[in-house]
């Protein structure tokens, strides 16, 4: 199922746009930090959230994943950007869900999956993940550790920049999360898509991090592992990369914490 889950375009055309100039870097940057304000009010939001008989309340009222949308949503109207369907928002058992753009109760101790991802005036998309928790059990400490790690991996593996193979990235990664006690693959619990892929006019395109393609300076790609457990939750962490011809550059500037906080 690996990237299957990401419908990475393999084109012609798709290979020949995929690697980014100057300016289209400068397009997909400034859509990516619409993308982090976003992020920012939903964070805080989490962080000012009160439990009441275990579900999270906000300003009075529960906070669903659907009322966490609408507010990730809203700000990136007011960034000037487009939302395009692409804000997933799970919780709990839903984070399992690549794709989730329902419904869900917000419990404390439930990992909350944000996956932003909104398309500029020019047509260039921006992909940001992040996972938080009010309330910390040891599945969700030693899954976010393990992603965490496996992120830094994926990321070492690009330390050369161009000429890299994607496929390595991905590799990189699933070995930090074997090595954590995570399966990786075609798996119910565990890491079951690739580890990246190409962002650009289309959120999912060339290349994907699990093809043998050598990769190229200005290719901008996601590095996402994550982990998936149906019955407690899931935990990803996304960045937007581009490599260059000596290593790479992160297009993202987010932190990465577990805890929510007012930012």
């Amino acid at each position: 199922m690996l990237e299957d889950d990401f419908e990475v375009c393999t084109t012609d055309t798709d290979f020949g746009r995929a690697q980014k100039t100057s300016n289209e870097r400068t397009q997909i940057e400034s859509v990516q930090t619409a993308a982090q304000h976003g992020m920012a009010h939903a964070e805080a939001i989490l962080a000012e959230t009160e439990v009441q008989q275990d579900t999270l309340h906000w300003k009075g009222e529960m906070l669903t994943t659907e009322r966490l949308r609408r507010e990730v949503n809203a700000v990136l109207a007011k960034q000037g950007v487009q939302d395009a369907g692409n804000t997933v928002i799970g919780a709990g058992r839903s984070c399992s869900d690549l794709h989730f753009t329902g419904n869900d109760e917000i419990r404390t101790g439930e990992t909350v999956l944000l996956d932003i991802s909104p398309r500029g005036k020019s047509g260039y998309y921006a992909d940001l993940t992040r996972t938080f928790v009010v309330g910390i059990d040891t599945w969700t400490r030693t899954a976010y550790d393990a992603v965490r790690d496996a992120q830094d991996a994926a990321l070492a593996a690009l330390d050369n920049g161009e000429g890299t193979e994607a496929k390595a990235v991905h590799q990189a990664a699933s070995a930090v999360l074997s090595d954590h006690g995570f399966a990786v693959g075609d798996v119910s619990v565990g890491m079951y898509h690739g580890t990246g892929h190409g962002v650009g006019l289309s959120l999912h395109e060339a290349p994907s991090l699990s093809s043998d393609e050598l990769l190229k300076a200005g290719h901008v790609i996601t590095v996402e592992p994550g982990v998936y457990d149906p019955e407690k939750g899931g935990v990803r962490i996304e960045d937007l990369i581009m490599v260059t011809q000596s290593s790479y550059e992160n297009l993202t500037d987010y932190p990465r914490c577990l805890v929510p906080s007012s930012r």
